[in-house]
């Protein structure tokens, strides 16, 4: 009996104890899924702070992207508008060179006709060698003439370089305009030069047909001839006093007449035409 009741005493001692293994078990496993809950939990909290300050950082990048972006877009916008400006202030400059340009070839036009109108005028050239050989003293006009040709072959070679110099650059235009002007002042003074010389030759021509000696045939009725020496200034009164000496009477009172025309005291020989080599006889 006793053995039995210490065996049985025993037995439900050994459950007592087998149930208390068990509970410390269970409990040392709470305590374990408690510290991982805890730790899970303090992980937890520190991902969150971690997030937030990502998200915290991300708004400041975002803030600061959004001012950096508004910085650029103003600096384009900015850098745009002077570069309008300065395109705008090119085409202005352009429109205004190209107006200068075409006033300028209009211009150029105008004293290329005028070069051409003076190279064409031949006339003078040739009357000053046709008389180049019976009066000397031409030849120093005839010089004169041959300088301010020179002087206009200069001023040819001058306008064409300004011409080149202008299509390199319009902006000396304005020089171009003041040997423009300088070359129309030199035909000014050809021009003036040639009209004194067509004067000064008609003056001369005049003066050498007028005072060059001319044998005058002059028939008298009753078959008496006879020439005299004259002049092409000379009056038909002056010549009808020469007759008078030749013949030894007056004839102030005869009429003279040449190829049928009556000759007047008042006229000279050249107004009538009588000159060397005519075939025409003075009668009375």
């Amino acid at each position: 009996m006793k053995i039995k009741g210490i065996m049985k005493r025993k037995t439900i001692n050994g459950d007592a104890s087998i149930r208390t293994k068990s509970e410390a078990s269970f409990i040392k496993e709470d305590i374990s899924s408690i510290q991982e809950e805890k730790t899970l939990m303090s992980n937890k909290n520190g991902s969150t702070e971690t997030l937030v300050d990502l998200a915290d950082n991300q708004t400041n990048s975002q803030s600061k992207f959004d001012e950096f972006k508004a910085q650029m877009l103003k600096m384009f916008e900015e850098q745009e508008k002077k570069h309008n400006e300065k395109v705008e202030s090119l085409l202005q400059k352009i429109e205004v060179l190209t107006v200068e340009n075409r006033q300028y070839q209009a211009k150029v036009n105008e004293l290329e006709k005028k070069l051409n109108k003076i190279e064409s005028n031949t006339d003078m050239v040739s009357k000053v060698q046709d008389l180049e050989q019976k009066v000397e003293n031409l030849e120093d006009q005839y010089q004169e003439q041959s300088q301010s040709i020179s002087q206009r072959e200069l001023s040819d070679d001058q306008i064409v370089q300004a011409i080149d110099q202008i299509t390199q650059n319009n902006r000396d235009f304005k020089k171009l305009q003041e040997k423009i002007d300088q070359l129309e002042k030199s035909d000014a003074k050809i021009l003036e030069d040639q009209s004194f010389m067509t004067k000064e030759v008609e003056k001369l021509n005049s003066f050498v047909i007028n005072n060059e000696e001319i044998k005058v045939y002059v028939d008298v009725r009753g078959g008496i001839n006879f020439s005299v020496i004259a002049t092409s200034a000379q009056t038909i009164g002056n010549l009808k006093s020469q007759i008078k000496e030749e013949l030894g009477c007056d004839v102030a009172s005869e009429i003279l007449t040449y190829n049928g025309y009556v000759l007047e005291d008042e006229f000279n020989l050249h107004d009538y035409n009588i000159c060397e080599g005519n075939e025409g006889i003075i009668t009375f």
